[in-house]
């Protein structure tokens, strides 16, 4: 069995599908992606070769088809949003990735309404970098957003996903 976060692109698809916000030409990506890293599986090819128009819910099954065939441990909800949140952080703190983008796009995960406690504040990051209040609540004398941003970043890698 494929452990979740070692499958790349996975758990942003899971976290896309429980935010409501899956596309039809990621599914399409991954699994190219997938044949190409030598994942192999009957469902995989098909839906590498998928052609337009896309039809995402039949897509979507062969995505899960494929997950299947392939062994990939399953994954969803709250802990889909933190394994995605974890890998945004992981790259961020590698450099890949801007301190303002990197809030951006943790607070496009962690959004209000599906947010698990504790996970909310990402919004709140993301504005600060026009919002005064927001930017006060992480930052003071001592500390730039983009240091908010770091310590932020380095909390969420040291989550237990698995755990939520």
């Amino acid at each position: 069995m494929h452990a979740a976060e070692t499958v790349k692109g996975f758990a942003a698809i899971r976290s896309a599908e429980y935010r409501g916000v899956a596309r039809a030409e990621t599914y399409v990506l991954w699994a190219q992606d997938m044949l190409e890293a030598g994942l192999e599986s009957a469902a995989l090819l098909r839906l590498a070769v998928a052609d337009v128009p896309y039809f995402t819910p039949d897509l979507k099954r062969l995505f899960d088809l494929a997950v299947e065939e392939a062994g990939i441990e399953p994954l969803s909800g709250t802990p889909a949003l933190i394994l995605h949140g974890q890998q945004v952080a992981a790259d961020f703190l590698a450099g890949f990735i801007r301190p303002g983008e990197a809030g951006a796009m943790l607070a496009e995960i962690f959004t209000p309404e599906l947010a698990p406690p504790g996970f909310g504040h990402w919004q709140q990051l993301d504005e600060a970098s026009w919002c005064d209040y927001c930017r006060e609540s992480f930052t003071g004398p001592d500390r730039t957003l983009d240091q908010a941003i770091v310590e932020e970043a380095t909390k969420l890698l040291a989550i237990r996903w698995r755990e939520q």
